[in-house]
């Protein structure tokens, strides 16, 4: 038994090695990603938490990922490798929790779990990319393990909860049925004291949210979901989201039924928690579909991927499964896996040369495959024969980024006061970070305008993609930005302007700003909109 369970470890040692050089190899940052790096970058310079210069605009959804950057950003001020380092110590400490425990036994529904880990498109493809994904992971695989020990500790469960809203606030769907199947079923006001104990980091958020940014949620709520675009065909493209994930990784939702069938066949009390903690994976997956999803393959529902793969961790520690049952699961496992990839791997590919972003982006649907429309600049491992051989400032979007910086500079010395330039463009990750804070660069999918955001779309064509939705900059609005004159813009419109400037540049503790947003959150200027509505 000894020398099967020494031969176990050294084939579970091998392929370790093997999974960290694939995470290694799909190690990427997306444009996305340097939305937030820009704030960060704001931040350190001292001009604090904003997209362009004094706007207090929340253009990032994860608070808790945001500020773990920004001491590495202090003393190293290269967001690339900074963001790279953060995410593969997160996902590595969190494989290496779910995995530990099988390394201690003979136990080889591990090479099912590892399975999982590398199979899923979705989940791999996002324990990097700059964004907050791999910390999602890791405090959601926290939280199935919290919620599953024999004595609850309901401090934790608060600040797990916590931390999981602060690093985005969707993320409550993937918990909430857990949570309220845990309360429901011992309900006392003591518990749910320690749970709101635990829970005060994102209440106290909440409260710094409002009063420096002036609204609770972030700005990308109301640019995404202020659109005006009619729900059915929201629906639509939702339902056109989840199709593309069935045909590049439907190994994910293999993956998933796998675990409902774990759960089924683990009869024991814990049934109905695993039952409720599942239900979190099909619950955040019908949220994905309601709005619309996303332009990348996976990313929304990686998140709801992944819950069920902890679930599936925690199961198979505790149950031998039957070898038929194994092999019929890697048999639908590697199946549908070829199946996305014969998809995926079409000419042309990432490997074609020479190489073209405009292969990865469905023309019918707008979805990217955002890592490979990034092959070429985006990923740390490069070289020839795998078809990477730019550097991220090589990427068009940060030449871009370079050329406005270079404008600006040459504008500094006759310009009196900062930004010197100000320009509109609809990519404005890697565009933005690079071309700094003189520029003042206004979004045409309105995720870094507050304004903008509150407006609906020109019509209902100009949706570009699933979650970028086109506004047209209004008449006179980029001079009422430079000069403060509103004599060209439509007058309620300009009315609407000043509230929101109040609110973004004013002083914090100003008593008409602290009115300004009660205001505007309670609805009471919607009515300057109403009659220059742009859905035409």
């Amino acid at each position: 038994m000894t020398n099967k369970i020494q031969q176990h470890k050294l084939h579970l040692i091998f392929t370790s090695i093997a999974g960290i050089l694939f995470i290694l190899l799909k190690t990427w940052v997306s444009e996305d990603a340097f939305i937030t790096a820009r704030v960060i970058d704001n931040f350190v310079n001292g001009y604090g938490l904003v997209w362009n210069f004094n706007e207090r605009v929340q253009v990032y959804t994860h608070p808790l990922w945001m500020m773990i950057h920004i001491p590495f950003y202090f003393l190293f001020n290269d967001f690339f490798y900074i963001t790279i380092f953060i995410s593969l110590s997160i996902i590595f400490y969190t494989l290496f929790l779910m995995l530990r425990n099988y390394f201690q036994t003979n136990n080889f529904n591990i090479y099912l779990l590892i399975s999982f880990l590398i199979l899923s498109r979705s989940v791999s493809d996002f324990y990097t990319s700059g964004l907050e994904t791999p910390l999602t992971f890791m405090l959601t695989y926290l939280f199935v393990v919290e919620v599953n020990k024999k004595e609850l500790n309901y401090y934790i469960i608060g600040l797990i909860l916590a931390l999981l809203l602060l690093n985005r606030m969707d993320n409550i769907l993937l918990i909430i049925p857990c949570l309220i199947y845990i309360l429901a079923s011992n309900f006392k006001i003591r518990k749910m004291s320690k749970l709101l104990i635990g829970f005060l980091p994102f209440l106290i958020w909440i409260a710094f949210s409002l009063v420096y940014y002036g609204f609770i949620f972030p700005n990308t709520k109301y640019a995404k979901l202020n659109t005006g675009m009619d729900l059915n065909e929201q629906i639509e493209q939702g339902i056109g989201y989840f199709l593309n994930l069935l045909k590049y990784d439907l190994t994910s939702i293999i993956i998933i039924l796998i675990t409902l069938f774990l759960i089924a066949i683990k009869k024991n009390k814990n049934l109905l928690l695993n039952l409720s903690l599942i239900s979190g994976t099909i619950l955040y997956t019908l949220y994905a579909i309601y709005v619309g999803g996303d332009y990348m393959i996976g990313r929304f529902f990686a998140p709801a991927i992944f819950l069920s793969i902890a679930i599936s961790s925690i199961i198979m520690r505790e149950i031998s499964i039957n070898k038929k049952y194994l092999s019929i699961f890697f048999a639908f496992l590697l199946s549908s896996f070829f199946f996305s990839q014969i998809n995926i791997m079409k000419s042309p590919n990432v490997l074609t040369k020479p190489f073209d972003a405009k292969y990865f982006i469905d023309k019918k649907t707008k979805i990217h495959d955002e890592r490979g429309w990034s092959w070429n600049t985006n990923h740390l491992i490069k070289g020839q024969l795998i078809n990477r051989t730019g550097n991220i400032e090589n990427h068009p979007f940060a030449q871009k980024g370079f050329r406005l910086k270079k404008k600006s500079d040459s504008l500094a010395k006759q310009c009196k006061s900062t930004p010197c330039l100000y320009t509109d463009y609809f990519a404005i990750g890697m565009t933005g970070y690079y071309a700094g804070i003189n520029v003042h660069l206004i979004d045409n999918f309105a995720i870094a305008d507050s304004f903008l955001a509150h407006m609906k779309m020109t019509s209902p064509d100009d949706w570009k993609w699933a979650g970028h939705y086109f506004r047209e900059i209004p008449e006179g609005y980029i001079k009422a930005l430079q000069k403060n004159d509103y004599s060209e813009m439509n007058p309620q419109l300009a009315e609407y302007h000043k509230i929101i400037k109040k609110i973004i540049s004013g002083n914090i503790f100003d008593e008409e700003r602290l009115s300004y947003i009660i205001d505007l959150n309670l609805g009471k200027f919607d009515y300057l909109l109403e009659e220059t509505d742009r859905i035409k």
